[in-house]
């Protein structure tokens, strides 16, 4: 007895929104957000992520601010025995 043959499946690859900025911002907000509940400095991880050439002046500018805002943060948690 022979079993009919089966067709390989169609893989449908469908791309991941990588080159979307403000999704990009996103992943780089979260990231640095986590690394300062760690009591981690996120200077490394902003100057890495401020050179994206995926990031437009806009989303710079955002990513900038939220530096800002994290930084007491961290240099509180820096400076704590």
């Amino acid at each position: 007895m022979r079993f009919p043959r089966r067709r390989p499946m169609a893989v449908v690859s469908t791309p991941l929104p990588t080159t979307d900025p403000l999704r990009i911002l996103s992943e780089y907000v979260l990231h640095m957000s986590i690394t300062c509940l760690g009591e981690h400095d996120v200077t490394p991880l902003y100057e890495e992520y401020i050179q994206d050439a995926r990031l437009g002046v806009a989303e710079r500018a955002e990513l900038t601010a939220v530096y800002r805002t994290l930084l007491p943060r961290t240099a509180v948690a820096a400076a704590a025995p």
